[in-house]
Order: C-alpha cells, then structure tokens, then sequence
C-alpha cells in the first residue's frame, strides 16, 4: 500500500479496447522508461482507461492502448464514481 500525499488537479481519460480483468494486457503495452521504475496507476472501466498521465502528450505511456481522438480531462471535483477508485486504488 502507498500513502496518498495529493491529487492531480485532473483525471484523463479516453476510450480503451480493454476492461476490467484485462489489466495485464495493458500493463505489457505500457511504453514505461528503461531507466527507472514508474508507477502508472489506472482504472479501467465503461470502456474507458483513466488515469493521472496526460493523454494528450504523443509521448503518454498509454499511447498503445487509448484512442488518441477520444482524449478528455477532467477537473477532479466533476470526476464521478471511477476517479474515487482511481484515487485510492488502481488497476495498471
């Protein structure tokens, strides 16, 4: 378990071809740099990947798995239900 300090002022999230139960296969096309060791929390859900990664950078670790063209972010404070799982635990 890892202690929460803050949260990201957004959540992003675009649609996935994957969903619950298939957090594996996201997690083995993840773009992830070589030299370190990163934590990519996520939620998958309505057909969707959420997260705290900006989508919108062509660089994103979830380039692989998102459709690009379905990129939002949210304002955490409108987020629903799947930022409060994305807060307190994650899938990926």
């Amino acid at each position: 378990m890892l202690a929460v300090t803050h949260l990201p002022q957004a959540v992003f999230e675009a649609k996935c071809a994957f969903g619950p139960g298939q957090q594996e296969e996201v997690r083995t096309r993840l773009e992830t740099p070589k030299d370190r060791e990163v934590l990519f929390p996520c939620v998958l859900a309505e057909g969707k990947v959420h997260c705290f990664q900006n989508l919108r950078a062509k660089d994103n670790a979830f380039a692989k798995v998102i459709d690009a063209r379905t990129v939002e972010a949210k304002r955490r404070e409108k987020c629903g239900k799947t930022t409060m799982m994305l807060a307190y635990t994650f899938d990926c």
